[in-house]
């Protein structure tokens, strides 16, 4: 976990520099084994791709949207559907799009340079998919935290929570918390 979130905040740094900065929270790995674990990362598909994130402010994207659908079922739901992920992915605006379960069906994040641009593209998108939303919600956001990559690690869940008052908050937090050291469990080499 602690290697992977090295990973995410800098994936270009050397393995070397990893391995103190991995030695500086308590876990002691050579330059070998953590070059030897990235590879295994990799070959198990944990790691797909080395990318950049750029700001949206400094790429010029000013407004950003959170965008919020429902589907309703109708005659042709999954060819529309499959146009409707196709449109997502092609969608130079889309910065990430998630399938969710409960009331509702998927959250997009668009961002775009005008407030112009932005509502020709909300009427676009619901002028192909009306037919098959029952629910459409579309809110201006302004990011305050951008960290989506980051992994979750039980020493920094605790911490967090130590540092919170209990009442405030429900078990969420440890039920999540479980359900992904459960999960990471079933990948051996992920000790470090």
């Amino acid at each position: 976990m602690a290697l992977l979130n090295v990973l995410l905040n800098d994936a270009s740094m050397p393995a070397a520099e990893i391995s103190k900065k991995l030695s500086k929270q308590g876990i002691d790995i050579t330059e070998r084994g953590t070059r030897k674990r990235i590879i295994a990362l990799e070959k198990h598909g944990i790691i797909r791709s080395h990318t950049i994130v750029i700001d949206d402010s400094f790429a010029g994207r000013n407004i950003n949207r959170i965008i919020l659908v429902k589907f309703k079922n109708t005659k042709d739901f999954v060819h529309k559907l499959e146009k409707y992920k196709k449109y997502l992915n092609a969608s130079p605006y889309c910065t990430f799009a998630i399938r969710i379960r409960g009331d509702l069906d998927w959250l997009h994040y668009k961002s775009f340079p005008t407030k112009d641009i932005a509502d020709r593209e909300d009427d676009v998108f619901r002028e192909l998919f009306g037919d098959v939303m029952q629910e459409y919600r579309s809110y201006d956001a302004e990011v305050i935290k951008q960290n989506f990559f980051q992994i979750l690690d039980e020493n920094s869940i605790s911490s967090y929570l130590n540092k919170i008052n209990p009442d405030d908050y429900t078990c969420c937090f440890y039920d999540l918390l479980f359900t992904v050291k459960e999960q990471l469990k079933k990948i051996p080499f992920l000790h470090v």
